[in-house]
């Protein structure tokens, strides 16, 4: 089920989607994976590595005039996926007024060095992309030449040897206050690589793809081909969030927001409990970003007295005139302030939640008002 209503207001490609028939036509090497059905339509096989590699090099060259090497046998960034994240700290700096300078830390920037391309491009602001992986390191430095890119993002090989996160980074910076962290870590533990990829001889030793035949799992709807750093890490995802979350008890307002991608709901919980160990001293906030047939969740944290996590975001809703005091009075009702813009705009402002037990209140309130439902 298509959760791209729920991405990113922000994101353009929530009202608009990627035009696969105008990327044909406009791109040679897109084409040649597109096929014409029936109706008109294009049909684009997900299943097919080389097609979504192409298809992402082909997004990030029309919408943000970038060009990036994607070797085959790594993992292929989402684009919308990546983009969300990127606005989702936006807002946090926007709402902190930290737009200016801005200079972020990319945990494990991978061959694409994705975001930290993004970021630049897009919100103009300078990275150190880290990455413990040799090849990864080259292939994201060469992405940054091409790009020209080269006084905005600084790759920076780290030990991986090394348990911790940012230390390195921040010990060959010893002056240096960064605005934010950013990281997508690895979200499998062992076992759970075994049950869901496979090596794929044809491209290397080193290179494992979920097409992994089951009579448990469906078949995936969109191909993932990845090294084994990039599926797996010890522990999982848990495992290495609480290494960020160690190094950042250390660092505290070193980087002034730390965040990370959450690939798995039952990680949150272990995760939000740690935080909370920490009681006045941090605060943090869980984010959903959807987009496409995934779901995945930001979680940030900072150790700032002063600054806010809360991303206040309005929701517009049409009403017909005489439904209007109906609403009004719900409003009222819910302890909500309304004011009024223009003739025919108004805007409600809560201090509280007001969803919690939703379907409870609605059916109460349908029982009570039939008009309203």
């Amino acid at each position: 089920m298509s959760q791209n209503n729920e991405m990113h207001p922000r994101n353009p490609y929530k009202n608009k989607p990627p035009d696969f028939k105008a990327l044909a036509l406009e791109y040679p090497d897109f084409r040649k994976f597109c096929n014409y059905v029936n109706n008109g339509k294009i049909s684009f096989d997900f299943r097919e590595d080389a097609a979504v590699r192409c298809l992402t090099q082909t997004l990030l060259k029309k919408d943000f005039s970038l060009d990036v090497i994607l070797p085959t046998g790594h993992l292929v960034p989402r684009v919308p996926q990546k983009l969300n994240y990127c606005l989702l700290i936006d807002d946090i700096l926007r709402a902190n007024e930290l737009t200016k300078n801005v200079v972020g830390i990319d945990i494990g920037t991978g061959t694409s060095c994705i975001h930290a391309l993004i970021g630049a491009r897009r919100f103009d602001w300078k990275f150190v992309a880290t990455d413990g992986d040799e090849k990864a390191v080259q292939v994201a430095h060469e992405n940054v030449t091409r790009n020209k890119l080269d006084g905005s993002i600084c790759i920076f090989h780290v030990n991986p040897a090394v348990k911790t996160v940012l230390m390195d980074v921040m010990n060959s910076m010893s002056d240096r206050v960064f605005t934010f962290c950013m990281c997508n870590p690895p979200f499998f533990e062992k076992f759970d690589k075994d049950d869901r990829f496979c090596q794929e001889p044809s491209v290397s030793g080193e290179t494992y793809s979920n097409r992994v035949d089951s009579d448990i799992r469906t078949s995936p709807h969109s191909a993932t081909f990845a090294s084994m750093a990039e599926l797996y890490v010890e522990g999982g995802e848990v495992a290495f969030v609480n290494r960020i979350i160690d190094d950042s008890v250390f660092l505290r307002e070193r980087v002034k927001i730390y965040t990370t991608m959450i690939g798995r709901k039952s990680s949150l919980r272990p995760l939000q409990q740690r935080l909370q160990r920490f009681g006045d001293d941090i605060k943090f906030m869980v984010s959903p970003l959807n987009q496409g047939k995934t779901k995945r969740w930001m979680l940030a944290w900072t150790f700032s007295k002063s600054l806010n996590l809360t991303i206040e975001r309005p929701v517009l809703l049409n009403c017909s005139k005489p439904g209007l005091p109906k609403i009004m009075r719900e409003i009222s009702r819910l302890n909500g302030r309304l004011r009024q813009e223009t003739p025919t705009e108004f805007i409600a402002e809560f201090k509280n939640i007001t969803w919690t037990n939703q379907r409870a209140r609605k059916k109460a309130y349908c029982l009570s008002d039939g008009e309203f439902c």
